[in-house]
């Protein structure tokens, strides 16, 4: 979380996206898709709703699923908006690419100048987090830490929390138990198994 350079916009917008993969687990597509419709302009005790809409499953469509920007997330979104001067209507993308410039030694990115319209693709994001990854030095064996893994770091992190199952497959937007179970196979500890609650075994 420390690698952006949020002393520029791109670094900015970059920080904005990995609070919220990181804190909500989003998918890299959905948030590609994010919109500014998306976003609920009201706020409530300080916290502002934001929609995932048109989540795809292994059966058809999910419903959409509102998350609830707060703390740090909020926080990073905020100053991504606030400085991006972004002249935003209903269907213009909430993460933008940036311009850039041909020059002798290739592309060369124009670090403060966004393209209003130009939405980030899937790729884009994922070549973003590689990126950070390698800069941090963080590895894991011979694999390559994937943009999904920061999904599984994220529900893994809220399951050590205390968050209650129910609430982590409506967050992740699945139609099935099952399906979130597979992201909480690692929580269980030899301090906190499940077994060791059991009166029966004390």
């Amino acid at each position: 979380m420390r690698q952006p350079d949020r002393r520029t916009l791109i670094g900015k917008r970059d920080y904005a996206i990995l609070r919220l993969m990181l804190t909500y687990g989003l998918q890299v597509g959905e948030v590609c898709k994010l919109t500014y419709q998306d976003l609920e302009t009201e706020r409530v005790k300080g916290q502002q709703k934001l929609w995932i809409r048109d989540r795809k499953g292994k059966i058809g469509r999910r419903a959409d699923t509102d998350i609830i920007l707060n703390g740090k997330a909020l926080q990073a979104f905020d100053e991504w908006m606030e400085h991006c001067n972004i002249n935003f209507e209903s269907a213009t993308p909430l993460f933008v690419g940036f311009r850039y410039q041909v020059s002798q030694g290739g592309l060369v990115i124009r670090w403060d100048q966004v393209r209003e319209n130009k939405r980030l693709t899937t790729r884009s994001i994922e070549y973003m987090i590689e990126k950070y990854v390698e800069k941090a030095g963080i590895s894991h064996g011979d694999k390559v830490i994937s943009a999904h893994a920061l999904r599984h770091t994220a529900f893994t992190m809220l399951a050590k929390a205390g968050v209650k199952l129910v609430d982590l497959k409506f967050l992740a937007g699945h139609q099935d138990v099952s399906t979130t179970l597979i992201y909480l196979h690692s929580v269980q500890s030899y301090e906190d198994h499940a077994g060791m609650h059991n009166p029966l075994n004390r």
